[in-house]
């Protein structure tokens, strides 16, 4: 898939209705990646699918990246979201008291579900019964989507990338870094496995999920879940370190990989915000230390309900470069993948997804 199906795979996605099916991994010992697509989380709170914090291969933990979509920015969306979210709530509990009754307390059933069947039925029985009711009380409500969305682009164009604005105004967005062609000669390419890897976390306490390394060093994923205020970010990185001979201007970088990304992200008592990115990351002498052609979906939550991001793509195409010492040096370059979550509140929740499903290969040339 190229950029451009890349764009219209996230552009036609709606607002999720369904629940989000879980990734399971060997971290260790085997060469089989999935071996397990059966654990379904809630899709209204998610707090039931609670997973401990592991990290398997964990050498680090580093002071998170910046999101697409900044701390200020959400703190303003959300300050627009948060009195319409009352008053939604409000007329929930005016238009059918006993439903909104039934409706509170089926969401903390969903709590206390551990059974992935039992809770891939609790989600299903919560959409047949309360999403009319929902859409009915929000559609009655007038709110004035105009306004908040005109509101929400001032807000959001002082990040880069495109976005558009979903059901129950969720707001879903992406970024794309333009490819910058090779012009360098001397060049060489690289094929599994990748041996040079790296698995990082930061965040909250409460923030939990899982990051691996495949066993082929072919690959590997990110996961991320909050469910309670707070959140973090776990990354992979997977490639080779390279020596880059002396005098040279430039270092050229093209990586071929499949890929997928998934997000969803929950309103219930407050909002959440969800990333998920695709890169190619650079190390080495004199400071350097980025990460660049970034491939990003992001999604901040509507105002009730939940709304999800996906996209899958193969022998998808990432370049970078970098300006390397005079005097050369060893320089790591890995593949990239990222996870951020965020709940602004003590029940939410916001699940991502990324995976680097193979590398194909990696070209480097060095430009005189």
């Amino acid at each position: 898939m190229g950029k451009s199906n890349f764009l219209s795979s996230v552009f036609s996605n709606d607002a999720g209705r369904r629940a989000i099916l879980f990734k399971e991994f060997i971290l260790e010992g085997s060469e089989m990646k999935k071996i397990l697509k059966s654990v379904l989380c809630v899709g209204v709170i998610a707090l039931a699918c609670m997973m401990p914090k592991v990290f398997a291969g964990e050498d680090a933990t580093e002071k998170m990246l910046s999101p697409t979509v900044s701390n200020d920015q959400r703190k303003e969306i959300e300050a627009l979201m948060a009195p319409i979210r009352q008053q939604l709530d409000k007329a929930l509990e005016k238009k059918d008291p006993a439903l909104y009754k039934s409706y509170l307390a089926d969401q903390k059933k969903l709590l206390k579900i551990t059974d992935p069947k039992e809770q891939t039925k609790a989600i299903k029985a919560m959409d047949a019964k309360y999403l009319a009711f929902v859409t009915k009380v929000y559609k009655a409500a007038n709110i004035d989507e105009k306004a908040f969305q005109s509101k929400a682009k001032s807000i959001l164009s002082r990040s880069a990338g495109k976005f558009r604005f979903g059901d129950f105004m969720s707001i879903i967005g992406t970024y794309l870094t333009p490819l910058t062609p090779s012009d360098g000669s001397g060049c060489k390419e690289y094929v599994c496995p990748f041996e040079v890897t790296k698995t990082t976390s930061s965040g909250s306490l409460i923030d939990a999920g899982l990051a691996s390394i495949d066993a082929d060093k072919c690959g590997g994923f990110v996961h991320g879940f909050t469910t309670l205020a707070g959140g973090g970010e776990k990354t992979i990185r997977l490639g080779k370190t390279v020596s880059v001979p002396a005098n040279m201007s430039k270092v050229d970088i093209t990586l071929e990989e499949d890929y997928s990304m998934d997000g969803t992200v929950y309103s219930v008592i407050g909002g959440g915000y969800g990333e998920s990115q695709i890169a190619i990351s650079m190390k080495g002498p004199g400071g350097l230390d980025r990460v660049s052609n970034k491939i990003t979906q992001w999604a901040v939550a509507p105002v009730i309900w939940y709304t999800h991001y996906e996209s899958t793509a193969e022998h998808e195409v990432l370049t970078a470069s970098f300006t390397p010492q005079s005097s050369g040096g060893d320089y790591t370059i890995q593949a990239f993948a990222k996870v951020y979550e965020f709940t602004a509140a003590l029940v939410s929740g916001t699940i991502v997804d990324s995976d680097i499903d193979k590398i194909h290969k990696m070209k480097i040339c060095f430009v005189k």
